[in-house]
């Protein structure tokens, strides 16, 4: 795993926070503002994104061919975590990712007192007997599919 960390990513004049991607002039291509390395020889990575309405940014890249020998990649505030998150609210094993044997990888929350939430950027599909919590906003959605 590599972690990477930035701070202050504000004007140093006015304190706006820059962002994180910008389109090019023609409007045709969204760049990123910070850039890091992704593994070169794996296709198997996952990309971790910090979010906070602090100014910092944290991103961990886990190389899931390499980072652990068991099936489990662990996340939490523990020190026998594979991806440390230092922040109170985040349990000592609080989730962990599986690479499903249909190449997916999944998230689960390992029966944490706050629960886990991901960041949905992409339409959901919902899937026959299935059970879905979404939570939008304060309000949390349960679906459950027949």
């Amino acid at each position: 795993m590599t972690t990477y960390f930035w701070k202050n990513l504000e004007c140093e004049l006015c304190k706006q926070a820059y962002p994180y991607e910008t389109k090019t002039r023609d409007g045709k291509r969204l760049l990123n503002i910070i850039d890091y390395e992704l593994p070169q020889a794996s296709y198997n990575y996952v990309v971790l994104e910090s979010i906070s309405s602090n100014t910092s940014k944290v991103i961990h890249v886990l190389d899931m061919q390499h980072e652990s020998n068991s099936s489990r990649v662990f996340m939490g505030r523990g020190h026998d975590s594979h991806v440390r998150i230092t922040d109170i609210s985040v349990s000592r094993l609080h989730a962990f990712i599986v690479r499903g044997s249909d190449g997916f990888y999944y998230l689960f929350d390992n029966d944490s007192k706050f629960g886990t939430l991901a960041l949905i950027r992409r339409p959901l599909e919902l899937k026959p007997d299935t059970h879905v919590q979404v939570q939008v906003s304060r309000s949390i959605l349960n679906l459950d599919m027949p």
